[in-house]
């Protein structure tokens, strides 16, 4: 019998027009494979390495799409390339997963993995950004370093900013933490950010310290101790997914900038990944998903409550991912871009008003049709904390290519 050629490996496929040809970046979200362009057609072959496939289906496959013959060697070199990529669930990519994983444990400081790219290296130029995203157009209109926490104002106890692209969604981001300068300021953080490659356990800390262009934060271990020892649970396990994530970065930067000069503070990072499709009834169900949701969530909230220090917990969230890229047939237009803003409005009120099971019963009534992608950070806030009358600071959308694919996302902040 003929054996079935490896599965191809959880990846983000975004496709590009690079001087009128049609690629692919294949961008692996948790970095063991560094990033890689590819032509249709071999995309084509790689999507099809399922683990059940055979070379002669693969083949089979590719002739019946693109109308030519396959030769067995050039199909062999392709997935051999494939596979010296890193690109496929092999020997050799377990080796090499096993070393990175080992190496990693080892590091004492999370690096910054997205300066130089994602926002400026330089910190003068990165302040210089942040800056212009408090006085652009579409900003709050005021930097940090002009705001003081007025006289009577209730502490933020938990706040919702993006996780897009800082460019894209910079005053966004500002609107929420210029919410955060105005208030009496926490000395714990717990950020909860989504972790797009996936996270088998649900939820994924580490005690590493945060380096940012902007300075070194570290964590609050006695918090995360505290948080273990209430969840039953080794949460360091899967701390890979935080090696390249972004989630948890983008805070930071704007958390330093917000808050410099102030007193000292500290983070909890923690990735969080399910969908509603998981939790059949919320939290009570009784599978795996399910339990260590409830689970996790009554340890953050114990936690909170027993800490001797102000403590803010923050999700790094994005809403909705629409249009060609993510798996939609339909073209965006004005008409459905309003239709979208209309269904987060409805699904903004429920979060605002603090009702976890409201939000999860609007997701799973349509199936998570809009990829609500930070559901597991906004529902974990919502089933941690006792939150009641939330502010709506901004609601965005950003298209993501020329086909108008489009992320939305918004800023809120509840208070004590």
């Amino acid at each position: 019998m003929t054996e079935a050629v490896p599965r191809a490996r959880a990846l983000d496929p975004i496709p590009v027009e690079v001087e009128g040809q049609q690629l692919i970046v294949l961008r692996d979200p948790v970095g063991f494979a560094e990033q890689v362009v590819v032509m249709p057609p071999v995309y084509f072959i790689l999507a099809h390495c399922d683990g059940q496939r055979t070379l002669a289906d693969i083949k089979l496959a590719f002739v019946r799409q693109y109308g030519v013959i396959l030769p067995a060697p050039d199909a062999r070199r392709i997935l051999e390339d494939l596979d010296a990529h890193h690109l496929l669930e092999s020997e050799r990519f377990e080796q090499h997963r096993g070393q990175v994983i080992e190496a990693y444990r080892r590091e004492r400081v999370r690096a910054a993995a997205h300066q130089g790219g994602a926002y400026p290296a330089d910190p003068e130029a990165l302040r210089t950004e942040l800056d212009s995203y408090y006085t652009g157009a579409e900003g709050p209109g005021v930097c940090p370093a002009e705001i003081t926490p007025a006289a009577g104002d209730r502490r933020v106890r938990g706040l919702i900013a993006p996780h897009i692209s800082i460019k894209q969604g910079g005053p966004c981001f500002a609107w929420a933490y210029r919410r955060l300068c105005q208030s009496p300021a926490a000395t714990t953080f717990v950020i909860l950010g989504t972790g797009h490659a996936g996270i088998a356990g649900g939820y994924a800390a580490t005690r590493k310290t945060f380096e940012t262009p902007l300075g070194a934060v570290e964590v609050d271990t006695d918090f995360l101790d505290a948080l273990e020892r209430h969840s039953g649970a080794d949460l360091t396990v899967e701390e890979i997914h935080h090696r390249s994530e972004h989630v948890i970065e983008f805070q930071l930067v704007f958390l330093q900038h917000a808050l410099a000069g102030r007193a000292p503070f500290r983070i909890v990072p923690i990735l969080c990944s399910f969908g509603p499709e998981g939790l059949a009834d919320g939290v009570a169900n009784v599978d795996h998903v399910g339990e260590t949701v409830g689970r996790f969530c009554a340890a953050l909230r114990r936690t909170i409550g027993e800490a001797d220090r102000p403590v803010c917990v923050i999700s790094s969230a994005d809403l909705a991912h629409v249009g060609f890229r993510y798996g939609d047939r339909v073209t965006l237009g004005a008409p459905e871009l309003d239709h979208l803003q209309s269904e987060d409005a409805a699904m903004l009120e429920l979060i605002r008003a603090g009702s976890a099971d409201g939000f999860f019963e609007n997701l799973a009534r349509e199936n998570n049709r809009r990829r609500i992608c930070g559901f597991p950070c906004i529902y974990t806030m919502l089933r941690a904390l006792d939150l009641r009358d939330g502010e709506l600071l901004r609601y965005g959308q950003s298209a993501m290519d020329e086909r108008h694919s489009t992320v939305s996302y918004a800023s809120m902040a509840f208070y004590e």
